[in-house]
């Protein structure tokens, strides 16, 4: 006659908690409330890798490009400047126009020293910005400045994104800079 247990074997239960604990740990955290470090930084990341691929296109096709920002729709995206002038404007293959939160609020855009959002068109506020990278891979100086009024309605986040104008590619900082 054979024994037959009913119930579980340790061993059976410490891998169904083992089974669960990895599934919880990677399944909790991507349902956790997205934070406002977390926009900002995909922000970067989403106006970096434009940069970056503008940056390329403009050495491989040895056109200038340019990098347009739209602060009223908070769209980003890349025109083959010589396309441009042809006729319809070109946006460059294979990237997608990048958006940011409408919390993240763009303050100062500075081109070679001087705030686009102030002196653009003769306007106070311009309602876009822009700047050139040309085809030997060189950029115009560029630092963007954006608040976050949600870490602290008194005080909001400051940020900033200083664009290398050699390698095309942004540094990011948690305070503003200036030219």
């Amino acid at each position: 006659m054979q024994n037959k247990s009913l119930g579980f074997a340790l061993i059976e239960l410490i891998i169904v908690i083992l089974i669960l604990g990895i599934v919880g740990g990677t399944v909790i955290p991507r349902l956790r409330y997205n934070r406002p470090q977390d926009d900002r930084k995909k922000l970067y990341e989403d106006v970096n890798e434009l940069t970056q691929l503008a940056w390329q296109n403009a050495m491989q096709t040895r056109k200038i490009h340019k990098v347009i920002m739209d602060f009223k729709k908070r769209l980003a995206w890349v025109e083959s400047l010589e396309d441009r002038e042809k006729g319809e404007p070109k946006v460059v293959p294979s990237i997608d126009k990048v958006s940011w939160p409408g919390c993240l609020e763009v303050v100062e855009f500075f081109i070679n020293g001087e705030d686009e959002l102030r002196h653009h068109h003769g306007h106070k506020n311009a309602d876009d910005a822009w700047f050139f990278i040309v085809p030997d891979g060189l950029c115009q100086s560029v630092i963007i400045n954006i608040i976050d009024p949600r870490e602290n309605d008194d005080d909001p986040a400051h940020m900033s994104f200083v664009l290398n104008p050699f390698l095309a590619q942004f540094e990011m900082y948690d305070e503003f800079k200036s030219p």
